[in-house]
């Protein structure tokens, strides 16, 4: 008879802060340039001990890598520049709001989504994978899908895409171009799992591999000459540093990519050994540093193939199928510098549950914490539009509860060194030029958060989770950023469960009263597709647009 695994302990969310969680002066903006800047730092230490006394700073410079992975039927194309009401999601929101050049799958044509050179144009660089089940037409996927929608299809093309990328990056400091459409589709083909090997449950490791390092060892030469500079003027290449970001399935997306990313790292010298956290191509003596410096999770649900509805599934099929769990601590210490999950603790999820972080042995990875927080599925990822299902209400964003959810990842990802913009205002003095570090107006607005909000947010943690009230003034400066959360004494199952029972209890209590009849959100909430009718008349007027689209593409 099998043991009983013990189960470790979530975590329970901080207290929040009435003027939300961006920095509001600079010591935090220094300190987030810090963490950037390690590699840097402790070369120039080295230097100095080296020579015995403090010497000239070296000129040296960090690739730093932001990764998005938006969740299923989440695009931002067509949330912010298509639907007549914006509704990004947090991940396009993040997106929207980190440092640096790069690529927005299915959203090229917006040129103000990225920074333009030389804006950080050598060191900072980002990129945007649309959800499954969007267009994205970067790997030949024009339309919306209910394969993907339903299935996850389309997912391990997103990862591949993901990588190509890295090797997009370095093709961009080195040869002063990107890879074009072309180049970077044939790419994430050559490396996609053959129909033949998926169905004996093979994967594509070999491909990914073989496929990368043909691209990379074209570059090696530039890249072991960036790390090992000779004569004045020229930055030594310290390494790359990755933050990557994903909801729903773009969180299962996102870590599938950091476990493909260590089947890239050179095999060790024994069967016992631990290899070394470097890409390495056919140069041995070419070895480019890399760390993921923060992963940022939303409420991972992976459901690729069939779903967790039949006997006989569990929703990890294909690229989803033994990529869930973070990379073995002993194997692979250190790669993830830090990991947060902010979970869902009232989400409905049948066949579509959660992935927690927690390992098989019910442990927690280490520097990993996993977070739960109150409402549903996109309370936590966003993208419902202010005023679905009578949810935000107001004129913008400010009375969405994922704006939370925001403000919280935004938090934790700055503290650990990612690359996000911030208000001018609390620029430090040596990086006040860098115009291009300032958080614009628009952007800003998508942080917006009603004090409503934040009070009942906080009621909702003393009253069903037993929590105090912070220490600490609300609104003290200074205090905003920093993110605890505190241990729970119970694990996550637990915890919903319990949280469940609370929203059992409220919906008996409304039904009872008939309380909900008179609230803003049912009063405000549209049911435009509830008779046949009219659902009908819907569904004929998207195959329209849709034939309209196919039309239009023949017409080019």
């Amino acid at each position: 008879m099998s043991k009983i695994k013990p189960q470790d302990t979530a975590w329970l969310p901080p207290a929040f802060p009435l003027n939300g969680r961006l920095p509001d002066h600079p010591y935090p903006v220094a300190m987030n340039e810090r963490r950037q800047n390690s590699l840097e730092q402790r070369y120039y230490d080295e230097c100095c001990l080296a020579a015995g006394k403090r010497v000239w700073r070296p000129c040296c410079k960090t690739l730093h890598v932001s990764l998005f992975f938006d969740g299923t039927g989440n695009n931002l194309h067509n949330d912010v520049y298509v639907d007549e009401h914006p509704h990004p999601s947090n991940i396009a929101r993040l997106f929207r709001a980190a440092i640096g050049s790069g690529y927005a799958g299915g959203a090229a044509l917006e040129n103000a989504l990225l920074d333009v050179p030389p804006a950080g144009s050598e060191t900072y660089f980002k990129f945007y994978m649309p959800g499954v089940g969007t267009p994205f037409p970067e790997i030949g996927e024009l339309d919306y899908s209910n394969l993907g929608l339903a299935t996850a299809s389309g997912g391990e093309n997103r990862i591949n895409w993901g990588l190509v990328k890295l090797l997009d990056v370095l093709n961009f400091v080195f040869r002063r171009v990107w890879l074009n459409n072309s180049e970077s589709w044939d790419a994430v083909q050559s490396m996609s799992t053959p129909t033949a090997w998926a169905a004996l449950g093979l994967g594509g490791a070999h491909n990914r591999y073989e496929t990368f390092y043909r691209h990379f060892n074209r570059l090696q030469n530039n890249i072991w000459q960036a790390m090992n500079p000779t004569g004045r003027g020229k930055a030594k290449l310290m390494g790359m540093k990755l933050y990557v970001y994903g909801f729903s399935r773009g969180a299962a997306q996102a870590r599938t990519f950091v476990n493909w990313l260590t089947e890239l790292f050179p095999k060790p010298d024994s069967a016992d050994g631990v290899p070394a956290q470097v890409l390495q191509g056919s140069n041995p003596a070419c070895r480019l540093p890399v760390s993921v410096e923060f992963l940022g999770l939303l409420d991972t649900v992976a459901s690729v193939g069939v779903a967790n509805i039949a006997p006989f599934a569990a929703g990890h099929m294909a690229w989803a199928d033994g990529t869930q769990a973070l990379p073995d601590d002993a194997r692979f210490g250190g790669l993830v510098k830090q990991c947060v999950h902010l979970v869902a603790s009232h989400e409905q999820r049948l066949c579509f549950p959660l992935d927690s972080l927690r390992r098989g042995n019910g442990q927690y990875p280490r520097n990993s914490v996993e977070v739960i927080y109150p409402g549903m599925h996109s309370d936590i990822g966003g993208g419902y539009p202010p005023g679905d299902q009578g949810k935000g209400i107001d004129v913008d964003d400010g009375s969405l509860l994922s704006q939370i959810a925001l403000h919280e990842l935004y938090a934790t990802a700055f503290a650990a060194g990612a690359p996000l913009k911030v208000q001018e205002e609390v620029l430090p003095q040596h990086l006040a030029l860098d115009s291009w570090r300032i958080l614009s107006t628009d952007r800003l607005k998508e942080f917006t958060l009603a004090p409503d909000v934040i009070h009942r947010f906080n009621a909702w943690r003393e009253a069903t989770l037993g929590l105090s009230p912070s220490a600490q003034p609300a609104g003290k400066e200074s205090d905003n950023g920093h993110y605890q959360p505190g241990r729970a004494g119970l694990a996550l199952e637990a915890l919903i469960a319990n949280q469940m029972a609370w929203l059992t209890a409220w919906r008996i209590d409304r039904y009872a009263r008939g309380s909900a009849l008179n609230c803003a959100f049912y009063r405000a909430a549209t049911d435009s597709h509830a008779n046949a009718g009219s659902r009908k008349a819907a569904e004929a007027a998207r195959d329209e647009r849709q034939k309209s689209a196919e039309r239009a593409r023949l017409d080019l």
